[in-house]
């Protein structure tokens, strides 16, 4: 925890037993973090990155933690597996976010984060909700395939790019009251098991 680490951090071989505990680091270039096999939690909470923070098929046995982390360069956490929720909430992303068919056991938060560029979270699985609540993309937002097999929860979100939930499944809800859309909001073969909330809500371009 408050670690700095200077150079490049490759912890692509790590396997721990334990938990991973990087809360507060400071990463000033490329954080790499691919095919790591942690046994029990993994806390970047208040973590900076400066470069690339690298975690594809990434293993965490229990909750994976960035509350506040603040991410300047991208973000890749395709097919990362987490055995617990991935909490996000109050997270900066300043690069691309991708995040393709990530799978969480428990409920995800990215209440109150930003993000810059593009989030991508195509084919992802959340198996106990997803928040997104009050959560800024000031550029494209991709769900496309994504399953939320409980409540989907977008209140107050802001999409400044192209907002897309094709073919999503959600298994409760999708609220998105008091959202606001700037350019497409496409709902094309959304499968929705409860209610479709959109009290309050503004669109700005088209929406199918």
């Amino acid at each position: 925890t408050g670690s700095h680490f200077t150079g490049a951090a490759q912890f692509g071989a790590v396997q721990t037993g334990g938990a991973l505990e990087c809360g507060a680091a400071a990463f000033d270039a490329d954080a790499d973090f691919r095919g790591a096999r942690v046994g029990g939690a993994a806390s970047f909470d208040k973590a900076a990155f400066a470069g690339a923070a690298l975690l594809d098929g990434a293993e965490v046995r229990g909750a994976l933690g960035m509350r506040a982390a603040r991410l300047h360069g991208e973000v890749r956490c395709n097919d990362v597996g987490i055995a617990g929720g991935f909490d996000a909430s109050g997270a900066t992303f300043g690069g691309d976010s991708l995040f393709h068919r990530i799978s969480a056991a428990k409920g995800s938060s990215f209440d109150d984060a930003t993000f810059a560029a593009r989030a991508e979270f195509s084919g992802a699985t959340f198996a106990e909700g997803l928040c997104l609540r009050t959560t800024r993309f000031d550029g494209p937002a991709d769900f496309e395939g994504a399953s939320v097999q409980a409540d989907m929860l977008c209140a107050g979100a802001r999409f400044g790019g192209d907002a897309r939930f094709d073919a999503v499944h959600v298994g409760g809800q999708l609220d998105c009251s008091g959202a606001a859309f700037a350019r497409r909001a496409i709902f094309d073969g959304a499968d929705v098991t409860s209610d479709l909330l959109c009290e309050h809500a503004s669109f700005a371009a088209e929406t199918r």
